[in-house]
């Protein structure tokens, strides 16, 4: 027997991910350093059993080998890549930034590119110019960081969504400040923008290298699956996946090591600093809404597809097909009792605009996670209960909706939901 005493590999090795172009085959690999013990990789396969008539009572046969699977938890932390996306920045690949990899593949849409300037010609709060030739880096629903004149307070850049792009001249919401100076060269940081597609096909795969016995590691292709976002007070900001993969191999020496290797990525943030705004889609004045909580659940909808001929362990390939008339994601806000979300908001189901964002670097907020729900409602009699401290807070559910506050028809347009890191 190849008996071994090891540490696993979730507490003491390596992850790897990679986007597949194949559904089933691994592609590039690049090493995820994913938060510590959050790692599950469980990798199975079916067996049928054989029910055969026999003149004797329990004359067992050994079952048949059906479809392999696997399934695989993991957290990530939100963590900016290394290169900010200034005027002619070039972004970082996946190796740099392996967040990428798996946001994308889940979510479908990613927008990515250089930043710019404001440039002298249009400029006001909402309305400014970019140099000529970047207001294509900005497509409309993109999530951008803008230098508000003047360094208003303590922030320099806060976030905006591109409501309307017209060539260089870019529609902001919600409104700076103050308008970007008149000559131009305000700073226009540009982010790793992730959205959901209407359709998406993407496949990832997932392993894990123990540090401790390389015949131990094992690989998940074929995989898909969704993710729930956190944000605790005090506390890092994490992505936890929750995945499906239609195959696997393993226990083997598949070659990948877990060598110390330094996390390519920024550190991750905070929940510090944290701000939002939960306004009527027409109001841009920033207003900061405290709240006690916030949690936000994702319904990517995504499945494999079966196949009885032709396929990977009986499955052709993955489709967001569940869940498609229904909203996209939820978010649930705790705050102090504020009966005008009963009495009129909920009740006229107003149309709302959220964007939630936590900024690092007290000087600059050079850099961001930003969440943002261009359009929703209430879902809900807005809840009163017992709080922390025995004060009453209010619960609120908002489901997330088509975007319509951005002019445009593509999937980053229309976007129910944005994710973005710069």
């Amino acid at each position: 027997m190849a008996r071994q005493t090891v540490l696993h590999g979730s507490h003491v090795g390596a992850v790897y991910v990679s986007e597949e172009a194949i559904f089933g085959t691994a592609g590039t690999s690049v090493r995820c350093h994913v938060k510590a013990d959050s790692v599950d990789l469980q990798v199975t396969q079916a067996e049928v059993d054989r029910m055969r008539l026999s003149p004797s009572v329990n004359d067992y046969l050994a079952p048949v080998r059906g479809y392999k699977a696997a399934t695989c938890a993991l957290v990530h932390y939100l963590q900016p890549a290394t290169t900010v996306l200034a005027n002619n920045a070039t972004a970082d690949a996946d190796a740099a930034a392996p967040l990428r990899v798996l946001m994308r593949c889940i979510l479908g849409g990613e927008s990515v590119a250089a930043g710019s300037v404001s440039a002298a010609g249009t400029f006001s709060p909402t309305v400014f110019d970019v140099d000529t030739g970047d207001g294509a880096n900005f497509p409309a629903g993109q999530i951008c960081a803008v230098d508000q004149s003047g360094n208003v307070g303590a922030e320099d850049l806060v976030p905006c969504r591109v409501r309307v792009r017209s060539t260089d001249t870019l529609t902001v919401w919600p409104a700076l400040a103050s308008a970007p100076s008149a000559g131009g060269g305000e700073r226009v940081i540009n982010s790793y923008t992730w959205y959901p597609t209407q359709t998406n096909t993407k496949s990832l795969s997932v392993a894990l290298a123990p540090a401790q016995g390389t015949a131990l590691e094992y690989r998940a292709t074929g995989g898909t699956g969704s993710f729930e976002l956190s944000f605790n007070r005090g506390e890092l900001l994490e992505a936890s996946f929750d995945l499906q993969f239609a195959s696997h191999v393993g226990p083997a020496d598949l070659s990948l090591g877990a060598a110390v290797a330094a996390d390519p990525m920024a550190p991750p943030l905070s929940t510090r600093g944290a701000k939002l705004y939960l306004q009527p889609i027409a109001t841009t004045t920033r207003t900061c809404l405290s709240v006690d909580s916030m949690t936000l659940r994702v319904n990517a909808g995504m499945e494999h597809r079966e196949t009885l001929t032709c396929g990977v362990e009986g499955m052709s390939g993955t489709m967001r097909s569940a869940g498609l008339q229904e909203a996209f994601a939820e978010a649930e806000l705790v705050l102090d009792v504020d009966t005008d979300y009963d009495t009129s908001t909920w009740t006229d189901q107003t149309e709302l605009s959220m964007m939630f964002f936590v900024p690092f670097d007290a000087a600059s907020s050079r850099r961001m996670v930003v969440v943002d729900i261009g359009r929703c409602v209430i879902v809900g009699k807005p809840a009163v209960a017992r709080g922390a401290n025995n004060l009453a807070k209010m619960t609120l559910v908002l489901r997330a909706q088509r975007d319509t506050s951005v002019t445009g028809t593509t999937d980053l347009a229309t976007a129910p939901l944005r994710i973005a890191i710069l």
